[in-house]
């Protein structure tokens, strides 16, 4: 047999073992040797509790995070692996960019979609949770790569806009933070627009005047009377693609020639 073999051997011994404290100076010798494809071989209980203590003790330690809710998804524990996604996705830490705090919900959502969680109140009132992070945090998405793409108006301070962007990698905002402090801040009408669809808001006269200032936007960009109408035209049609029917999509204000 060759040495992997032998070694996968000897650990399957000595996880046979009652002593729980072997058990432990096992996986943390694996750990230190970097082992972590190996550890999610193994599906015995122990090492779910000693993930568990060590991402309690350094919830910092992604790696650890990490296995932990692969260790539960692999194992058939999808609430326990969705609850420990749903704390890396929450975390602040400029270790974790928005786009993995993404992907964590996204897949946290899919554990709790699995046919083996079941149903119940609790797993239910999980899910909608979830799904509604991960709405927002898509909404917060957007809002990054517009700030990122350069479309605000001119007066606003590149360093203002930088700091944006670092708070908005490092952490997860509720739609309200996301509309005042950077949709309406920096002027984003289209992001405030997602936000206000998303919030199911209704208010027709918020509702035009961020139509308003989207029109005005592409009117103003310049270029020939037949460039800006094109431009219009596909504006709104983007739009309307997004929005559908919804009161975020006043058909009305379109019922007339748009110049």
């Amino acid at each position: 047999p060759s040495i992997s073999q032998q070694l996968q051997h000897i650990l399957n011994i000595a996880l046979q073992s009652s002593d729980q404290l072997l058990h432990v100076a096992v996986y943390e010798w694996m750990l230190f040797n970097n082992l972590l494809v190996e550890m999610l071989s193994i599906s015995n209980s122990s090492l779910g509790d000693f993930l568990s203590r060590s991402v309690t003790q350094t919830p910092i330690n992604l790696h650890l995070a990490d296995l932990l809710w692969k260790y539960y998804e692999r194992n058939g524990e999808h609430s326990s692996a969705a609850k420990t996604l749903d704390k890396l996705a929450t975390l602040h830490s400029d270790k974790i960019p928005l786009t993995k705090r993404i992907e964590y919900l996204a897949r946290a959502v899919m554990c709790m979609r699995s046919d083996a969680v079941g149903y119940s109140v609790n797993h239910g009132e999980m899910l909608r949770d979830l799904e509604d992070k991960l709405e927002v945090a898509q909404v917060q998405k957007q809002i990054f790569d517009t700030l990122s793409s350069g479309s605000t108006r001119n007066s606003i301070d590149p360093l203002q806009v930088r700091a944006a962007l670092k708070i908005l990698d490092e952490r997860l905002f509720n739609m309200s933070q996301l509309y005042s402090d950077y949709a309406e801040n920096f002027d984003l009408w289209e992001c405030q627009l997602t936000i206000l669809n998303c919030s199911h808001h209704n208010e027709p006269r918020l509702i035009n005047s961020v139509w308003s200032h989207i029109l005005d936007k592409e009117l103003d960009d310049g270029g020939s009377s037949t460039e800006k109408t094109q431009r219009l035209l596909s504006k709104v049609q983007s739009l309307a693609n997004e929005f559908g029917v919804s009161p975020c999509f006043p058909l009305g204000k379109f019922s007339s020639p748009l110049i």
